[in-house]
């Protein structure tokens, strides 16, 4: 029961912070009727956090969300287990800290025989979000559009788990971008089964890396 609570009332939703930056950098280049509704979120912000939250990837931008992975209990067919354990993965919004996700699970699970504790590597609060100001965001930007042409660059969020946390101690910002094109196809082969890129792909990446050093010395 406590996992169904946890799917009935999933954490509150919001526009702020990098998704307002998103929507800042990339409306000017959508069509009119986009321009007019990313122009007036006073007014369609209802309307867009129904959208975002309809799909897993941009639902992760917009709230905290839960997801069990792995559900342990009865060791025989014909015996009730005496205890259940649930390991939950969740993606933290930035804004929100270890002790608040507790907090609001405790609030929503209202059970005193379920007991929250955190486990793993990624127990820690989410990292700080890098700004756009910052010699290191308008460098990349400005590779981007050397090195692909036409392209809209736009600051977004990183809902995974990556090894850039190794890196806080040693850079103020931290920005994360791969300089590859993935189809869609390319993006459900992530951690599966033939996961590649193009050799094109590739050449393009080596390129991008030489500019950015180039640029990072100007």
């Amino acid at each position: 029961t406590a996992i169904l609570k946890l799917n009935k009332h999933p954490f509150p939703a919001k526009i702020d912070g990098v998704v307002e930056e998103l929507f800042d950098y990339a409306a000017p280049e959508m069509n009119l009727p986009f321009k007019i509704l990313f122009a007036n979120r006073w007014l369609t912000n209802w309307l867009l956090l129904r959208q975002l939250s309809n799909a897993p990837a941009s639902n992760a931008m917009v709230r905290t969300t839960v997801a069990p992975t792995i559900i342990e209990g009865g060791f025989q067919e014909n015996v009730l287990p005496s205890q259940v354990s649930a390991t939950i993965n969740l993606r933290i919004l930035p804004g929100e800290t270890t002790a608040s996700v507790k907090d609001y699970l405790e609030k929503v699970i209202d059970d005193n025989r379920v007991s929250i504790s955190k486990i793993g590597d990624f127990t820690k609060n989410p990292s700080f979000v890098s700004p756009t100001n910052s010699f290191g965001f308008q460098t990349i930007q400005k590779t981007i559009l050397e090195v692909f042409p036409g392209v809209v660059v736009a600051p977004s969020l990183v809902v995974a788990g990556t090894d850039s946390r190794h890196y806080k101690n040693v850079s103020k910002n931290i920005y994360r971008f791969l300089p590859v094109k993935l189809a869609k196809e390319d993006l459900g082969r992530i951690h599966g089964i033939n996961e590649r890129i193009s050799v094109e792909n590739y050449k393009q990446a080596i390129r991008f890396y030489k500019q950015l050093m180039v640029n990072s010395t100007k």
